[in-house]
């Protein structure tokens, strides 16, 4: 990550474009506890494991100092999950989940609002993100830290801000480009 004066002063808007090389890549920065009242990933998300993984799971693979960055899974709907499968990918997100909790991260999580008004509405709004904001769930849970979480917004803006997701409220540790 660069560490440049220029980048230190940057919005998180330009920050995360030039670092990601997107085009007018729009990031909002959010409380965890808001995103929180709209999805949540320790209630389920991953269609690979047969039940939602349990916060202490991650504190025991913490405690264990098993935390690991996979890289993402190659799971598909139609092949067969045999009960061994269903474990080792439990394993794999909870290894995931734990290495965010102690590393952070600051790509930003994406999230689809939907568009209401076309009948569009999204069930879990994260698309890309469920282990870094599950490790954003577990700092606000077991550690009491309510930190904001970088967002790429996708879908109706004037939905995105009636939710609260396009502005953070104030008291909030600042973002610096990952938390910790």
């Amino acid at each position: 990550m660069k560490t440049s004066s220029a980048v230190a002063e940057a919005s998180p808007s330009e920050f995360f474009a030039s670092e990601l090389s997107g085009d007018e890549l729009e990031v909002t920065l959010v409380l965890a506890s808001v995103l929180r009242q709209y999805c949540d990933p320790f209630r389920g998300c991953w269609l690979d494991i047969d039940a939602p993984i349990q916060q202490d799971e991650v504190a025991a693979c913490l405690a264990a100092g098993k935390e690991f960055l996979h890289p993402p899974s190659d799971w598909c709907p139609w092949v067969p999950q045999t009960k061994r499968l269903l474990l080792e990918n439990r394993r794999r997100h909870i290894q995931k989940i734990a290495w965010f909790v102690k590393n952070g991260f600051y790509q930003p999580i994406s999230v689809d609002v939907g568009v209401p008004s076309l009948s569009c509405h999204v069930d879990h709004l994260i698309v890309d993100g469920n282990h870094r904001f599950g490790s954003a769930v577990f700092r606000l849970d077991s550690m009491g830290e309510d930190v904001l979480v970088p967002l790429a917004l996708m879908g109706c803006e004037r939905h995105a801000k009636s939710l609260g997701l396009v502005a953070a409220e104030a008291g909030a540790q600042p973002y610096r480009g990952s938390f910790r």
